[in-house]
């Protein structure tokens, strides 16, 4: 199911769609029959479940589309603030996070304070020394590049001052922050600069290094990572040609977090919009393995899918739908973390009318 990013030009809608049909068909003719039969071998019924590309989902996206374009400018005539991404968390018990269970209220989140002169998204949530600590992509309208800031969270569900934490010479977003070997890492999204890079904390939480580039030479968005089977995988999707952003699920595989990295053979093991853009950190409960991903059939950032990874291997990848997420009052929410009694999302929509400093 491939990504139309914008569906109300029907040139800009099919691009995407026919760039996905030439890599298969390229793919196929590399070494898709004898790939297929390895696969066989190993598994006899590789199914990922997918959404069917019908006329009226179709039609529903370009109708979408167009009510999005006509209310924009409707907003703008009117002198309204525009739509924007904001922050939300909320206290949460073990098991009840909307990974787990429960339907999503948008009025439980706390919003962090809109001052108009910019937007956060992908939130994350880390703990140290007892003390959450919630990394966001900061986008300042003044400058249009994304930078890392944080904030803290108190016991009482306060937010502290929004601290920028990493400014590079590209657009960063999406601040996968994690613990290993003693060591706290970040792996931003840097996917301007064709390369996934790791960060290491020299004092926590606003200074960083540059350590590794895990992958060169490939446009991926919101690189994840986590351990799995006393191995490393990454979780990305690729933009090749003129695909999008949104729809190819390539997975990576290392023995130490450092590499090398190497691709799966499969890649991409899927291209559907909407289960294939990573969404958040990857959760082991009682022995299953989830994935949160962005739904992005109805426009980017639409809504979240939680995928249970069934198997994952040099061989192949399985994974099956368990949940989709999609808000009422607002029009998106695209990340979903948990972590210190803490769960944070961010919503697309109107900010809060209250304005307060950042």
């Amino acid at each position: 199911l491939p990504a139309m990013e914008d569906a109300s030009v029907v040139a800009r809608a099919l691009d995407p769609v026919m760039a996905r049909m030439c890599e298969g068909l390229v793919r196929l003719v590399q070494n898709g029959f004898p790939y297929r039969r390895k696969l066989l071998n190993h598994h006899p019924a590789m199914v990922v479940n997918s959404s069917d590309l019908s006329l009226g989902r179709i039609a529903h996206f370009v109708t979408a589309s167009l009510t999005a374009r006509i209310g924009r400018r409707i907003a703008a005539l009117a002198g309204r603030k525009a739509d924007a991404w904001m922050v939300g968390w909320k206290a949460v018990k073990p098991g009840e996070t909307l990974l787990e269970a429960g339907d999503l209220d948008e009025n439980a989140y706390r919003i962090y304070p809109d001052d108009g002169r910019r937007y956060l998204a992908d939130p994350f949530v880390f703990v140290k020394d007892g003390r959450r600590f919630v990394f966001v992509e900061e986008f300042p309208f003044a400058t249009g590049k994304g930078v890392i800031s944080a904030f803290e969270v108190d016991s009482k569900g306060e937010a502290g001052e929004l601290l920028p934490v990493l400014d590079e010479d590209v657009h960063l977003s999406y601040p996968h922050v994690f613990a290993s070997d003693g060591e706290i890492w970040m792996i931003p999204e840097s996917g301007e600069a064709r390369e996934v890079r790791l960060y290491r904390c020299v004092s926590f939480p606003d200074r960083w290094e540059p350590v590794e580039v895990l992958v060169k030479g490939q446009e991926l968005s919101d690189a994840t990572v986590c351990r799995l089977n006393d191995r490393w995988w990454m979780f990305a999707t690729e933009r090749t040609r003129h695909g999008s952003s949104w729809d190819a699920l390539a997975i990576f595989q290392a023995e130490h977090l450092k590499g090398p990295w190497h691709a799966h053979d499969a890649n991409p093991v899927l291209v559907d919009a909407g289960q294939a853009r990573p969404a958040g950190e990857v959760h082991v409960r009682n022995g299953r393995i989830f994935r949160p991903a962005q739904d992005c059939r109805e426009g980017y950032g639409a809504g979240l899918t939680i995928c249970r990874v069934d198997r994952i291997d040099e061989a192949c990848y399985l994974q099956k739908v368990t949940k989709n997420i999609h808000p009422r009052a607002k029009k998106g929410i695209h990340t979903l973390n948990a972590a210190g009694g803490l769960e944070v999302v961010d919503f697309f929509g109107q900010p809060p009318a209250s304005r307060g400093k950042v």
